[in-house]
């Protein structure tokens, strides 16, 4: 207690202090101030000296703020310094004019008309709509300055800033006369004010230069009379509304369209706004930027205009159609179903990309149809975020291609654009399906053939992992995909592999390396070429050719010649097989040389190489060469006799095979030759043999050699032989056919569409014997619509009692082609050999077959009749 006692006492003692702190404080306040005011005097003493001085000695230390505050002293200072315009040096006027428009009052609207009138009166005529006391002072200055340049001084000072015209109206109500005359003035500001006014005056004058405001040169004030007047009858709505249409199409500025646009929906939502078809390319350009994405009508304008070639219209077409989603929808509505509306969904997403519209690609992410992904592999492949490739990829990788081939569609064009236009990202993910599904041939072909050389780093590793697979099957694909790409990512690879012991690496990995190598035709890799040619087998040797023939000049010569008399055979066997493609004939010599060579393969590779280079010499030593006791060289002569024997050489094998003194063995190579020979006597030959007693193992052979007849001329010189065969050779003849498989059916149709009158019974035959109508025919039931047009083409052109039961099953197909095609097949039913037909079909065991042949008969009697 005592001690609160003792505190109490003390309190006036510390009261008494505080107050001399706060008298302290005040004082030293008041000091500040007239010290700050004193300082800014003499620096605004400074500025008025030496202006361009001012940032240094003034800016630099006050602000807006300061202005405002010391705005007494600035203007005690520029009265006693007149000629240095302070107020506007200093930058006050500005930040004064700033401080009324935020807060109105009389004492700044006073000061800013005395001293900043040019700046300020617009300024002033503003506060004076929304405050009637400043109001009563801009009222005053008005009656001071009472000529026409006033108000002209307050429009000028001006710069469009949007005011309420109405309280204006009333504001300047004695003055209207004054703003009438502003509208003639030659500065916009003028007219802009006094049309904001006029908008609200009923006088007839007003009204007339309200219309005349519709072609005045400022787009301002275009816009405000475009956004503002009303007409006062019905007559004026009319002519309003075309002055809005004139303007929507024909104006110049953007902001004066978008206004008559808004106005023209506004005020007129049922007029049609546009006829479209009548509008030139600049109006066009002019009305889709306006578009209204809400509008169907608009919307089908756009799109009208996307599928234009014009890119500056597109380009604004897109955007719209971006804008509104259409261009997603495009994008995720597309389907297999309907090719038609693909295709055209395609075009017009292809030409919005082509003017860099691409944000709608962002859909991929979710769009769940095979057909969406398809179109966007076609756009991506151009343009387009690259992260949405790998996305891409994933999607088509799970489609089943043999389902359909649509899904084949959507898979190539997914990793072609992977492969031309991936980003690292998405060429990882292609090199990863290479080797994860390199058991899946088409694919894994199709994938190596889009590879350009690109993202080495990623795909030559995989690569180079394909070629060390000894099971690798799509062998060329890789070789030539491997060369695209710069050979100092794998040269090394491909020579350890080539110069590697024999059981590191499987021999097909050493041919791989060495096929690679050879494509290369790198000039400093040629004695290692030549020395490994053995690597190949003959056969692959010779076709290895083109690639040695590339290699010239006089080392290339000098060093064959030096192998041709080393002691390897192996190596000189598959330079004899490669040399003939380079067409130097210095080499026949020692070619000729080795016919009789101990080796085997020497000699194999000699008597082909010397048939190659057509030397006439030889022929008759080669000939006797079929009898040869090692078979690889009697097959080799035979093969050589037939590729590039002539007429004398078939003559030779013909007599062979008829000579009952001469050995299997030989009439054997000389069906080999005979099944190489691309000379139509031939199958002539062969034929002759299949009429002929041969025992089974020949015949087989023969067989063989007829079925890799496929061009086009063999396979109608077999026809041929169809036409004078007996049952026993015609039955050996479809034989043949059904070995050729699907090669030889393609050249039989090509040969039906030839109408070549006496082989059709024939052709037609074999291809019902073959089993390719009933192929055909199941056909009209798959999904894509031109699939079944195309059979049913086809069905009409063979024409048969079978073919005709597909064709009339094809009656009733929903697709409008396919039934044209059924219609013009029916329609060579009207004759005598089609009524057959038609008789044996209204017997049909298929009911529906029977049904529909009933339908048919009726077109032909309503046709005849």
């Amino acid at each position: 207690m005592t001690e609160i006692v003792e505190q109490l006492t003390l309190l006036p003692d510390y009261l008494w202090g505080i107050g001399l702190v706060a008298a302290a404080v005040i004082i030293a306040f008041f000091i500040w101030m007239i010290a700050g005011r004193a300082l800014l005097k003499r620096r605004l003493l400074q500025v008025a000296e030496a202006p361009e001085k001012r940032d240094e000695v003034f800016t630099r230390h006050y602000g807006p703020s300061d202005l405002v505050k010391f705005a007494s002293t600035l203007e005690n200072a520029a009265q006693r310094r007149p000629d240095a315009d302070l107020i506007s040096v200093t930058g006050a006027d500005k930040v004064w004019i700033t401080h009324l428009s935020r807060h109105p009052n009389t004492r700044w609207t006073k000061r800013i008309l005395e001293c900043a009138p040019e700046k300020g009166l617009f300024t002033v005529f503003l506060v004076s709509l929304k405050s009637r006391k400043c109001a009563a002072v801009f009222t005053t200055w008005l009656k001071d300055n009472a000529d026409l340049l006033a108000l002209r001084k307050v429009a000028l000072s001006g710069r469009g800033e949007n005011f309420d015209g109405a309280q204006a109206r009333k504001l300047l109500y004695e003055r209207l006369d004054q703003v009438r005359e502003m509208v003639g003035d030659p500065l916009w500001p003028s007219r802009y004010m006094a049309l904001k006014v006029l908008l609200y005056d009923d006088d007839e004058r007003s009204y007339r230069a309200l219309w005349e405001a519709f072609h005045d040169p400022h787009s301002l004030v275009r816009r405000t009379v475009v956004q503002e007047f009303k007409p006062r009858e019905e007559k004026g709505w009319n002519s309003l509304y075309d002055e809005l249409v004139r303007l929507l199409t024909n104006d110049f500025v953007y902001e004066v369209r978008a206004a008559a646009k808004k106005r023209l929906s506004r005020e007129f939502p049922d007029r049609p706004h546009i006829q479209y078809n009548k509008l030139t390319k600049l109006q066009k350009l002019h009305l889709v930027e306006q578009l209204d994405r809400s509008s169907h009508e608009d919307r089908d304008f756009a799109i009208s205009v996307l599928e234009g070639k014009d890119d500056e219209l597109s380009l604004k077409a897109a955007r719209f159609l971006e804008e509104s989603g259409v261009l997603k929808q495009l994008l995720t509505s597309v389907d297999f179903s309907d090719r038609r509306a693909l295709e055209r969904n395609k075009t017009l997403l292809e030409h919005a990309v082509g003017v860099n519209q691409i944000g709608f690609l962002e859909a991929l992410y979710s769009a769940d149809s095979p057909a969406s992904w398809l179109v966007a592999a076609g756009l991506l492949s151009k343009k387009g975020p690259r992260e949405l490739i790998v996305s891409l990829l994933k999607k088509a990788e799970t489609l089943d291609t043999g389902q359909a081939p649509e899904y084949r569609e959507v898979f190539e064009a997914a990793f072609s654009c992977a492969c031309h236009s991936g980003n690292k990202d998405a060429a990882q993910y292609v090199a990863g399906f290479l080797l994860d599904h390199r058991g899946e041939t088409e694919k894994s072909a199709f994938i190596l053939g889009q590879l350009d050389g690109s993202h080495g780093e990623v795909y030559v590793p995989a690569l180079l992992k394909l070629l060390k697979d000894k099971d690798y099957t799509q062998l060329e694909a890789l070789y030539s995909a491997l060369i695209r790409y710069e050979s100092s990512f794998y040269l090394d690879d491909l020579l350890d592999i080539i110069t590697s012991d024999r059981g590191e690496y499987a021999h097909q990995v050493r041919i791989s390396a060495f096929q690679v190598l050879g494509r290369l035709q790198l000039p400093y890799c040629l004695q290692t070429i030549l020395e490994h040619l053995p690597i190949l087998p003959l056969e692959q040797a010779r076709e290895f050719a083109v690639h040695l023939a590339k290699y010239s000049g006089k080392t290339f010569v000098q060093r064959a010649q030096e192998i041709f008399a080393g002691e390897d055979g192996k190596v000189r066997a598959a330079l004899i097989a490669a040399v003939p493609e380079t067409e130097n004939k210095d080499f026949i010599k020692p070619i000729r040389e080795s016919l009789d060579d101990a080796d085997p393969d020497v000699r194999s590779a000699a008597a082909y190489a010397l048939l190659e280079y057509g030397d006439t010499r030889s022929v008759k030593e080669v000939r006797e060469m079929l009898r040869d006791p090692v078979e690889a060289v009697r097959s080799s002569v035979a093969r050589g006799l037939g590729e590039y024997g002539n007429d004398a050489s078939l003559t030779y094998f013909e007599d062979l095979c008829k000579d009952e003194n001469e050995t299997k063995a030989v009439k054997l190579a000389a069906v080999r030759g005979l099944s190489f020979s691309p000379r139509e006597k031939s199958v002539d030959i062969l034929v002759g043999y299949l009429k002929a007693d041969i025992e089974s193992e020949l015949q087989e052979q023969v067989y063989g050699a007829l079925a890799r007849k496929g061009s086009s001329k063999e396979i109608m010189a077999l026809v041929s032989h169809l036409k004078d065969a007996d049952h026993e050779l015609r039955e050996k003849l479809v034989h043949v056919f059904s070995k050729m498989g699907r090669e030889s059916e393609a050249v039989l149709v090509e040969l039906l569409r030839e109408d070549i009158a006496s082989l059709r019974p024939y052709i037609t035959s074999v291809l019902e014997e073959t089993g390719f109508i009933d192929h055909t025919i199941r056909k009209l039931s798959h999904r894509d619509p031109e699939i079944r047009r195309d059979a049913a083409e086809l069905l009409s052109l063979i024409g048969t009692t079978a073919a005709f039961r597909g064709i009339v099953l094809a009656s009733r197909d929903p697709d409008e082609q396919v039934r044209v095609r059924v219609t013009k097949a029916l329609e060579r039913l009207n004759s005598k050999s089609g009524n057959e037909i038609l008789q044996q079909l209204k017997e049909d065991p298929d009911p529906k077959i029977r049904k529909y042949t009933l339908w048919a008969l009726e077109r032909i009697k309503v046709k005849n009749s």
